[in-house]
């Protein structure tokens, strides 16, 4: 199931805006679970720019690593024939909700059934693959921008906390990074699952 997850109130409780609460700590244990268990994690925000880089980097920090930002599934997309601007799920955690109670919400997060059939593989990209930057400055980059473009090389590294796959990029037009002890050029970097997406392919 897609869970669109809030930050501000949620994941951080609340802080005087653009400043960053502390984090619940129960309520990121109860998401962690429900991923392990084969749910979708997507954030759904109205941070932008660089708070939302700082949201992202927060919720990693503290072993959350969502699986999309800002944006739909893509197997939602395909069966509806779109990407809508509204994230759709099976399960909001919003704090702004009518009915919210943290108490219950985590409550039910983790009550939520294993998905044993889920269609949710660890390796949704592949070696080969074109993709963009979600956001500025992964995992401690220099001058690797939001909209960067580049193509996956290896996809073996898991993160040591979130047990989540690690892309490692070729960058286009970026020089700031390693040359994974294989390759000629300073381009390369690990990238996290939740700060990339599948590039538009050019037209034909």
């Amino acid at each position: 199931m897609d869970i669109a997850v809030d930050f501000d109130g949620v994941v951080a409780k609340d802080g005087a805006w653009p400043e960053i609460g502390e984090p619940d700590a129960r309520m990121i244990l109860a998401l962690i679970g429900t991923q392990k268990n084969g749910h979708v994690l997507i954030l759904d925000t109205c941070r932008t720019g660089k708070y939302l880089d700082e949201a992202v980097r927060f919720s990693m920090a503290h072993g959350l690593t969502f699986d999309y930002i800002g944006e739909n599934n893509p197997e939602r997309i395909a069966k509806y024939g779109g990407d809508c601007r509204k994230i759709s799920a099976g399960l909001y955690v919003e704090d702004k909700d009518a009915c919210w109670n943290r108490e219950l919400a985590i409550e039910r997060l983790n009550n939520l059934p294993v998905v044993s059939n889920s269609s949710k593989q660890a390796h949704d990209f592949a070696v080969g693959e074109r993709v963009r930057l979600l956001v500025n400055d992964p995992i401690e980059s220099t001058d690797l921008v939001t909209g960067s473009l580049g193509i996956i090389v290896d996809c073996e590294q898991f993160d040591e906390i979130t047990k989540l796959p690690e892309f490692l990029v070729n960058w286009d037009n970026w020089g700031e990074g390693h040359n994974g002890g294989r390759w000629e050029t300073n381009s390369h970097w690990w990238v996290s699952r939740a700060q990339i997406a599948l590039a538009e392919k050019a037209p034909d």
